[in-house]
């Protein structure tokens, strides 16, 4: 049988996806209502996962460097083993946050590529016990440390392989991770394809079955999702005109952030990687906020053009996941077209 020492060189190859690929292909019950489904295009799959093992993949550098250091120390007690029970119990979140990211029946992968995805989501709830009992031991001499054993990656690896071929991504797990920060990247959904909104200078499309209701809110552009959620919550995007802001992006985004927490209360708001929509430069900002104790995400993306600031905000129940609600907000902005 391999020693763990070489199942873990395996495993680092593989970590950074093998954590997180999981297509729920489980359907709902008759009580339960149908999901919308987002179906990601090879373009929109690449991006959603490699920009989703950023995290797992650090936590595993991290595993295995501790992992290491433990298994040359001479003391069963101490600081090494308290660093490696650390850093176990940070993989294994890290895997079970990207797991409970992917595991959502409203995500569709492209076919080439789905049985690929299942085969590293079982290699990964297969690491999960292991990490937890080592993230659990009170004390590990360095041959005990080694004799934690994760599960064969052999499958896993030729997964690994099958599915950053196809999706066009480096080989190297290292380079795993989305692009971050600043810098613009175009929308990579699937554009939506359901009824033409009509704002003022610009047009978008909407997903199918949206409407836009006789009693909507007051806002340039306005529509609502064909059904709610199980928790009778409606996905919405409307869209307000404002005055020209001569502030650069980055100062944009900062006051933003304070507006949100101080003015409206908001809570984890977060400045996410800027988009273009039709060519212009947009700031995205993630929100939470509670009003009449019902809680919402806000997806906010903010552009300006021929001196009109636009902004787009798509609001969606609290227990929808953030690349869910990404995918959907920018198959949205994909649509988008100055009139």
């Amino acid at each position: 049988m391999k020693t763990t020492k070489k199942i873990r060189k395996q495993t680092a190859i593989v970590v950074a996806v093998a954590s997180l690929g999981v297509a729920a292909l489980t359907g709902c019950t008759s009580s339960t209502p149908a999901p919308q489904r987002t179906v990601l295009t090879m373009k929109s799959a690449s991006a959603y996962y490699a920009g989703t093992a950023c995290k797992v993949n650090a936590a595993d550098i991290a595993f295995t460097a501790a992992l290491d250091v433990a298994r040359q120390s001479t003391s069963q007690m101490g600081p090494d083993l308290d660093n490696l029970k650390a850093a176990a119990l940070a993989y294994e979140k890290a895997s079970r946050a990207a797991i409970d990211r992917l595991d959502d029946p409203k995500v569709v992968w492209p076919t080439s590529i789905r049985k690929s995805i299942l085969v590293l989501r079982d290699e990964s709830l297969g690491e999960l016990p292991v990490l937890k009992a080592m993230a659990a031991a009170e004390q590990m001499s360095d041959a005990a440390a080694a004799s934690y054993d994760f599960p064969d990656t052999a499958k896993a690896i030729a997964a690994v392989q099958h599915i950053r071929s196809t999706l066009g991504l480096q080989s190297d797990a290292s380079n795993a991770c989305a692009a971050t920060g600043p810098s613009p990247a175009a929308t990579p959904a699937a554009p939506a394809t359901g009824m033409l909104i009509e704002g003022t200078g610009y047009t978008f499309r909407v997903p199918e079955g949206w409407t836009v209701p006789k009693d909507a809110p007051k806002a340039d552009a306005f529509a609502i999702s064909a059904k709610a959620d199980a928790n009778g919550v409606f996905d919405t995007v409307n869209v307000l005109p404002g005055p020209a802001n001569s502030d650069a992006l980055d100062e944009i985004e900062k006051n933003a952030v304070s507006y949100l927490e101080q003015v409206t209360g908001a809570k984890q708001v977060t400045v996410r990687q800027r988009v273009k929509i039709a060519d212009v430069e947009s700031v995205h900002i993630s929100s939470l906020r509670t009003k009449n104790g019902v809680s919402e995400w806000d997806e906010q993306y903010s552009v300006e053009h021929s001196g009109t600031t636009h902004i787009t905000t798509f609001a969606f129940s609290s227990a929808e996941p953030q690349a869910v609600r990404e995918a959907l907000a920018e198959s949205v902005l994909a649509t988008w077209a100055w009139s």
